[in-house]
């Protein structure tokens, strides 16, 4: 009896360790601004962790993770928006072309931009400066060419 139990706690221990490894900290904070009629969604994005020393290329990489994976939540402005990778299958197909997808010469810039003329504002937050960037993101353009990779399903599919 005290080796099943042994290996019970051996074998969630193991678990416990691979997921603490795999899973990647999420250290940036989204805010919805506004969803324009040309598909594109506003958001601002800052790290606080790396203050003035986050960079525009990962911001933009950081917005665009956040749509696909977790969504915007809602605020007095906006309504929330779902993520665009809804189940587990869609995340496990991106999976597959993730990497390729966000090298630097990847698609993963088609999709965004930064919306104001400077590249980022300083801020205080919590008595720490920090950078915050403006980015847009087509969803709609991000959706279709989903679609295209077969990671979605098109929104049409069984109409």
């Amino acid at each position: 009896m005290k080796t099943i139990l042994g290996s019970k706690y051996y074998l969630f221990a193991l678990v416990l360790l691979f997921s603490a490894c795999s899973s990647r900290d999420i250290t940036y904070n989204v805010n919805a601004i506004s969803f324009e009629g040309d598909g594109y969604l506003i958001v601002e994005i800052w790290n606080e962790n790396e203050g003035t020393d986050y960079e525009p290329e990962q911001a933009l990489k950081d917005a665009l993770n956040n749509i696909l994976y977790f969504g915007v939540l809602s605020n007095n402005k906006f309504t929330a928006q779902k993520p665009l990778l809804l189940t587990e299958e869609n995340r496990n197909n991106f999976k597959k072309i993730e990497n390729e997808f966000f090298k630097n010469d990847g698609d993963w810039s088609k999709f965004l931009r930064m919306s104001s003329s400077k590249a980022a504002i300083t801020q205080n937050l919590n008595q720490k400066e920090v950078k915050v960037y403006q980015v847009s993101i087509s969803k709609d353009l991000l959706r279709k060419y989903l679609e295209e990779q077969n990671i979605l399903n098109p929104i049409t599919k069984g109409f």
